[in-house]
């Protein structure tokens, strides 16, 4: 029965250190896992501040855009009522050639 009682010890303490080694290397398979879902955690943060940034640039050259436009209407409606003046002015100017 001692000899049992020993035997059984023994085949104890061997399956307790394959259990602590095992333990062991799920824990740097955790540690592991945790380190690169905090190293992913930080590249999707990042990526959401440039995501953010490139919104806010596109937000203000589609401003800028808009100003252009607007600034190109308001020149074409100038020129054009510039134009009306000046033909309205050539047509009084050969009126009075044609008096002449």
């Amino acid at each position: 029965r001692i000899v049992w009682g020993k035997q059984k010890m023994s085949e104890m303490q061997s399956e307790l250190e394959t259990t602590r080694k095992k333990a062991k290397g799920w824990k740097h398979k955790h540690d592991t896992v945790a380190a690169k879902a905090s190293s992913a955690s930080s590249k999707a943060d990042k990526l959401e501040t440039t995501m953010d940034q490139l919104k806010k640039n596109l937000r203000e050259k589609t401003e800028h855009n808009a100003d252009l436009e607007h600034t190109l209407a308001e020149t074409e409606r100038l020129w054009d009522k510039f134009r009306g003046e000046l033909d309205s002015a050539e047509v009084g100017t050969n009126d009075a050639d044609a008096a002449v």
